[in-house]
């Protein structure tokens, strides 16, 4: 994140009036609401990666309900996933590029600082004007360059892949493998034998199947997958892979059947339980938690879509997960397979080369690789909504949410404020009225931007109206601010109510001020 020199001081205010007005002002706004418990708990556990060394690169195996590394301790991996040649089909259409493959898997290990990839394989079964579709069986090109992009994985110390069949006309309607896709995977374990980087992921999402009925059958062509899988490792002598097999319903959401019913295929040994997860905080319970007590779970995909899972619910995802050490992977690593982790920068085509820029879920995903900080989004206009402002009335300044002139999305929040004996001011509620709990926080950012360059003092105010400013220079374009909470004292960051955005100039002028994407940085 970008650092702008934000005096650390200070400013005196033109007149003492002013601080006397603003208590006044925001005991008004605070008077006639009340203030529950405090909105979250305020631990963030620190990251608790082990340090990176060679015995990473040994065989992971599974005891009990966990993934552990050759030495011993319990396997965390985190990442995302990364597409092949084929590119979400972005890239069906042109030769295929092994190089930008590798790009991408740069950047995400080397600068996002992902330890675990799920490497999407993706065939069709005819062509419909693609230049490359088929499966490994029937292009040895496309099998080459599966190896290619495995082995070249396998180079970089510490990162270990999920290779999955994710798009592929030997699954069923259902998304069950069939002997088609088994064939496949006895090709698959034949090519990565002697590779201990390499876990196995049968398909990709069982779908529908809502009551469950259908359960046992789907549970039946995995285990029969698993089973041809190491029937070749046995002839072959090698050690057993991990295998990961999907929720049998739900687009692989669902893990219960395999709470009572494990896959019993080569003993059982090695065997983890593919989520996916796009729901709120409120389902994790079902989708992972409750699996995760007796079972080795890993979450396969995550992500924000809007009417199911928010920005805030990824973060708690990740926050949970690592707490309980379940391998966790974000979808996905494309500028246009949603929710997409970079921005598209591709022309519509494959994005050959293309800037690597990380959209707002990216960002979030990268900060969180990266180990900079938990962000929690107190406002975006998308995945978390307006909440509730005010202002003081005797100016009649506003304060609403606009799609006028948003820095991201479609929406932002847009300040009207007109100043009378120097000053003027409007407040936002993140948490309608209610107080959240800010004590774990190091930063709060924000981008704003002014019709007319102006000074402007963000106040924070906790649950006994107790309130400490800090003054920023807002210009004609939209600017990040980063501010410590360090410099906002005497107030309880335990019970934080609203933020108070005031000025204080000669005259009686009106400004417009836009503002978006507040957010928590722990």
């Amino acid at each position: 994140m970008t650092y702008y020199n934000i005096s650390a001081n200070y400013k005196t205010v033109r007149e003492k009036s002013f601080s006397y007005q603003l208590f006044f002002v925001i005991v008004f706004l605070l008077f006639n609401f009340s203030f529950p418990s405090e909105f979250a708990d305020e631990s963030i556990p620190e990251r608790e990666r082990d340090s990176q060394t060679e015995a990473l690169r040994g065989w992971l195996y599974t005891q009990d309900n966990k993934i552990y590394s050759s030495d011993g301790k319990v396997w965390l991996g985190m990442g995302a996933n990364i597409h092949d040649t084929r590119g979400c089909n972005a890239c069906t259409w042109d030769s295929p590029n092994v190089d930008e493959v590798k790009r991408r898997i740069d950047e995400l290990v080397d600068v996002w600082g992902a330890d675990f990839l799920r490497l999407c394989m993706e065939s069709y079964g005819t062509a419909e004007g693609r230049t490359h579709w088929k499966d490994i069986l029937k292009d040895s090109q496309y099998r080459s360059h599966i190896k290619e992009i495995v082995d070249y994985i396998g180079t970089k110390l510490g990162v270990y892949v999920l290779l999955s069949i994710w798009h592929d006309p030997s699954l069923t309607d259902l998304g069950w493998p069939t002997d088609r896709t088994i064939k496949i995977w006895k090709k698959l374990a034949k090519m990565f034998k002697n590779d201990s980087h390499v876990l196995y992921g049968i398909a990709n999402e069982p779908e529908e199947n809502w009551s469950g009925s259908l359960d046992k059958k789907c549970w039946r062509a995995m285990n029969k997958t698993v089973k041809a899988i190491r029937q070749i490792e046995k002839k072959l002598g090698t050690p057993n892979h991990i295998i990961a097999v999907q929720g049998t319903r739900a687009w692989a959401r669902r893990l219960d059947y395999y709470i009572t019913h494990p896959i019993t295929a080569g003993g059982g040994k090695n065997i983890v339980y593919e989520t996916h997860v796009y729901d709120p905080e409120s389902d994790f319970n079902d989708l992972f938690i409750t699996p995760a007590k007796t079972l080795p779970v890993i979450i396969g995909e995550f992500g924000p879509i809007s009417g199911y899972m928010t920005a805030n619910d990824c973060i708690k995802l990740m926050k949970e997960a690592k707490k309980l050490k379940i391998p966790h992977l974000a979808w996905s690593f494309h500028m246009r397979c949603p929710p997409n982790l970079l921005m598209d920068y591709s022309n519509g085509g494959c994005g050959i080369d293309m800037k690597l820029e990380p959209t707002d879920w990216g960002k979030l995903l990268k900060r969180y690789l990266k180990d900079d900080g938990v962000v929690i989004i107190l406002y975006d206009g998308e995945t978390v909504p307006y909440s509730s402002g005010s202002s003081w009335d005797q100016n009649g300044s506003t304060i609403s949410e606009s799609t006028d002139s948003p820095k991201s999305g479609t929406n932002h929040i847009r300040c009207n404020i007109n100043v009378n004996n120097w000053w003027g001011a409007v407040a936002y509620a993140p948490y309608n009225w209610q107080s959240g709990n800010w004590k774990k926080a190091t930063e709060l950012s924000l981008y704003m931007k002014a019709k007319k360059a102006v000074d402007v003092y963000i106040h924070i105010v906790d649950s006994e109206e107790n309130f400490s400013n800090y003054e920023i220079s807002v210009k004609k374009e939209y600017r990040e601010f980063e501010i410590s909470l360090s410099n906002f004292t005497g107030i309880n960051l335990r019970e934080i109510t609203c933020i108070v955005f005031s000025l204080s100039v000669d005259g009686s002028p009106s400004y417009i001020i836009d503002i978006d994407d507040i957010k928590l940085i722990y």
